[in-house]
């Protein structure tokens, strides 16, 4: 029978490997990506034939990344 320091390590080493787990996730490192897409295409978008330039391109740039 495992004492209870024992069954505090093991759940230590079953935390670390889910952590671990998740830190390599292809589906985390998808979301980061869009993250920083979101972060670098925002600003650098904009029509300048629109009344409003920035705003309607940021918008879309926005919802379309929401989406994904």
């Amino acid at each position: 029978m495992p004492t209870a320091r024992a069954k505090r390590v093991q759940e230590n080493r079953t935390r670390e490997e889910f952590a671990q787990a998740i830190h390599d996730s292809r589906l985390r490192r998808f979301g980061v990506g869009v993250l920083c897409a979101y972060v670098v295409a925002v600003p650098l978008v904009f029509d300048r034939g629109s009344d409003w330039p920035f705003v309607v391109s940021k918008a879309l740039v926005s919802h379309v990344l929401a989406y994904v």
